[in-house]
């Protein structure tokens, strides 16, 4: 219960969310101890109280973090055809704020085509694909002139926030 409190509290990034959940943890289990040796002359285990506690909190917290998820991404329905052969069909999903997704299927079946469609870069022949802010993409296939390691590729993609003629910040190499 504590850690998904946690995570709505800070969001998704360990470095944060692992000491936030600790010392909210640590700080209900002070709480919970003081109403178990408070509430009755006997003794209540902590387990007890935190387990009665636990069941109702914790469907609250889950029906409040749906009420926040933010949907990054939302295909329905989604289909593409060349000329009269289709690649796929109905595609239904949503991606959520901090979610990650694998693409999965052999060579050829439109696992490209689909991440193109959801960009923008192919048109939908049904369906929609929605996304929310930008959506980075990196070609399987580039053939460039000059040999960038990888992590300058990806930092191209951010090309979008370094003003013209600055160079990216250590902060770009971090994202």
């Amino acid at each position: 219960m504590i850690p998904h409190f946690a995570r709505m509290l800070t969001g998704p990034d360990h470095r944060v969310l692992i000491p936030a959940s600790a010392l909210i943890g640590g700080v209900y289990l002070i709480h919970v101890d003081n109403v178990a040796r408070a509430s009755i002359a006997a003794e209540i285990p902590v387990g007890i109280i935190t387990a009665m506690l636990g069941a109702p909190v914790c469907l609250l917290l889950r029906r409040a973090a749906n009420r926040l998820v933010v949907q990054m991404i939302k295909v329905q329905q989604a289909a593409f055809r060349y000329s009269d052969e289709w690649v796929f069909r109905n595609v239904s999903f949503t991606l959520a704020k901090g979610q990650t997704a694998a693409i999965l299927g052999p060579n050829g079946k439109g696992k490209t085509t689909l991440l193109k469609s959801i960009i923008g870069l192919h048109p939908l022949a049904e369906g929609s694909a929605e996304t929310v802010g930008q959506i980075g993409y990196v070609a399987q296939k580039n053939d460039i002139a000059f040999s960038y390691k990888v992590i300058d590729v990806v930092v191209m993609g951010r090309a979008a926030h370094i003003g013209l003629f600055q160079t990216p910040s250590h902060k770009d190499y971090q994202i």
